[in-house]
């Protein structure tokens, strides 16, 4: 399932608010009737924030409204991430709203974490720029983080929950389980369960709570 993520365009006009300057959006794939997989938009307004739809006909394009009940799990909380990003920006004119559509491209896509070298995750205390080390001791500190930070730590638990050294640990099925678990769930399933759950991570609180899952069964990405 792909993430639906921002890009800039300024040809096409929201059908929610009929914003048309700074819409933004992203894509997703989606299965026709004939079971082709084929592109499909999907736009979030850059003024109201609400989802559309993109549809061609012939070499025009348009948008469609929709809501977010046709989302899956995952992509509602990407939209929920874009939205509380832009609204933190608080544009107000015109050049604002350009300016904020602008830095939601950075926010989405410049903070991919590399894959694992050796099977194993990245450690935040090894990055050079200072960058984690604000952000984690800002964490740390307690208290909500603006979204940029929140983005940057959900995806660097997602790199670690990723890692393929958890899954080929010979030992899991033996690691315990917290009080109440079924015996019989293993590592393997929570960790599973965990990967889903960093995608759905919308809070510092959610993202907390996540962490606190993790630690439970050894594993702690701070």
């Amino acid at each position: 399932m792909s993430t639906v993520y921002i890009h800039r365009t300024g040809l096409l006009t929201c059908p929610h608010c009929g914003f048309a300057a700074n819409t933004v959006g992203g894509s997703r794939t989606s299965i026709d009737p004939e079971d082709t997989p084929a592109k499909e938009r999907i736009f979030l307004c850059g003024n109201c924030y609400k989802p559309s739809r993109s549809v061609k006909n012939g070499l025009l394009i348009c948008l469609t409204p929709c809501d977010d009940s046709e989302f899956s799990p995952a992509e509602r909380a990407s939209i929920v991430r874009i939205r509380r990003f832009l609204a933190e920006c608080n544009p107000q004119t015109p050049q604002q709203h350009e300016e904020a559509a602008k830095a939601a491209i950075i926010f989405r896509l410049s903070l991919i974490f590399p894959g694992h070298p050796g099977g194993a995750p990245l450690y935040w205390r090894d990055e050079t720029s200072g960058r984690a080390a604000r952000i984690v001791g800002r964490f740390l500190e307690g208290g909500d983080l603006p979204m940029t930070d929140l983005e940057f730590l959900r995806q660097y638990c997602q790199h670690w929950i990723t890692a393929p050294c958890w899954q080929r640990n010979p030992f899991s099925a033996l690691l315990p389980l917290p009080p109440g678990e079924g015996r019989d769930e293993g590592m393997a399933s929570r960790i599973d369960a965990l990967t889903e759950q960093i995608k759905l991570v919308t809070t510092t609180a959610e993202l907390r709570a996540w962490l606190r899952a993790a630690q439970e069964i050894g594993i702690d990405p701070l």
